[in-house]
């Protein structure tokens, strides 16, 4: 049996990369989730590895935005005690007009500090 390490020589010189996302949520709290199988530590902050996924973006009609969603299984129930909490708070401050928003980040899973991709959506209700 041979083996052909010429997509392993080609995948270590582009690199393997992470996906960070950074859900914001006015005006000071954020859930930091990674795609990697363990946590990661960016720009100071430890991204918890949680599934995610991403539909395809749907382009509209008649002046509308595009839209996309965002899938993330909470197993463990982070993500949905910070948005009830951002809820909560939300409420009692009258603050309704507050944008959330998610910065995706495709990072150098060997070097994090590496950013190859930087993207921030606002996110509507």
């Amino acid at each position: 049996m041979s083996v052909d390490y010429s997509d392993i020589n080609a995948l270590s010189r582009r690199g393997v990369y992470v996906v960070l996302l950074k859900l914001s949520l006015p005006p000071s709290q954020s859930a930091y989730i990674t795609s990697n199988g363990s946590s990661v530590v960016f720009e100071g902050n430890t991204y918890l590895p949680l599934p995610f996924s991403f539909d395809t973006l749907e382009k509209k009609t008649g002046g509308q935005n595009p839209s996309w969603a965002v899938h993330i299984e909470n197993v463990n129930g982070v993500v949905l005690s910070q948005m009830l909490q951002y809820e909560s708070e939300r409420k009692a401050s009258g603050g309704a007009d507050d944008t959330m928003s998610v910065t995706v980040y495709g990072v150098n899973a060997l070097d994090v500090s590496k950013v190859v991709m930087e993207e921030t959506f606002d996110l509507e209700r």
